[in-house]
């Protein structure tokens, strides 16, 4: 659920996309997001996510928060990654265990997708689920940018974007493709020296909510995956649920708890 208020008004820069402005409208209006219907209601605390001709971005009220956000799979921290090469020994990819082979995922808390992006990058199939229409529209444009990259499209074919909870997407998902994987990354208070980071975190903790459903979405997780469940937690966050999982594959920052469903098989 999305707890924190946040103030949101859609434009359209380019006059072409009035079909997806209606529909994005509508989306936050269930969503329990502050939606401003034109610039005269615009506020110190409206955000504007903005349709350009280049791409989708999401633009703060005031430069101290940040330069305006778009998702980008073929630059950044992603883009790294991938070049540099070690991507196969990256702990996600043994938490989900690829040595096993290219498992299908159902990434149940996307966010900004990055991991998922370096794991379908490793041969997995992706499903995505984000239940923020805003976090959903930018991935979505950053999805179709990247389809256009010869280098990234290959990568892109393999991952499907869902709007709505995972609560109810898990089912729905798993009766037509089971998952042998679902990872889970829930919101957390994280502590960073990047300010950088700090503004991406705050960002996105404003729109996706606080995860106060974070032990009841593990649950469902357990039930319904094939063979296991990766929780990505902060090194010195509690298990979810209380839960000590089966082993956990610690970094300098993140631990993967790694839960072993072989019931569900």
């Amino acid at each position: 659920m999305i707890t924190d208020p946040l103030n949101i008004l859609v434009l359209d820069e380019t006059g072409r996309n009035t079909s997806q402005v209606t529909l994005l409208n509508e989306q936050i209006s269930r969503s329990g997001i502050e939606l401003c219907l034109g610039q005269s209601e615009f506020g110190p605390q409206t955000y504007t996510l903005v349709y350009t001709a280049e791409r989708v971005e999401l633009r703060p009220p005031e430069a101290s928060l940040g330069q305006p956000f778009a998702v980008d799979f073929g630059s950044g921290s992603v883009s790294y990654r991938l070049k540099n090469g070690s991507v196969k020994k990256e702990d996600i990819a043994r938490a989900v265990g690829l040595k096993k082979g290219t498992p299908h995922i159902i990434d149940a808390t996307c966010g900004f997708a990055q991991d998922s992006f370096i794991l379908a990058a490793l041969g997995c199939t992706i499903s995505l689920c984000e239940r923020s229409p805003i976090t959903h529209a930018l991935v979505s444009d950053a999805l179709k940018r990247a389809a256009s990259s010869p280098q990234l499209a290959p990568i892109i074919q393999r991952i499907t974007l869902h709007l709505g909870d995972s609560l109810d997407l898990i089912p729905q998902l798993s009766a037509s493709h089971p998952a042998d994987v679902i990872y889970l990354d829930p919101m957390y208070p994280h502590r960073t020296k990047s300010a950088l980071v700090k503004k991406q975190m705050r960002l996105l903790r404003q729109l996706v909510g606080k995860d106060a459903d974070a032990n009841q979405l593990h649950h469902r997780a357990l039930e319904y995956a094939h063979s296991r469940v990766v929780c990505k937690r902060p090194i010195t966050a509690d298990f979810l649920s209380d839960m000590k999982p089966d082993f956990a594959i610690k970094g300098k920052k993140h631990r993967f708890d790694v839960y072993l469903c072989t019931s569900n098989r």
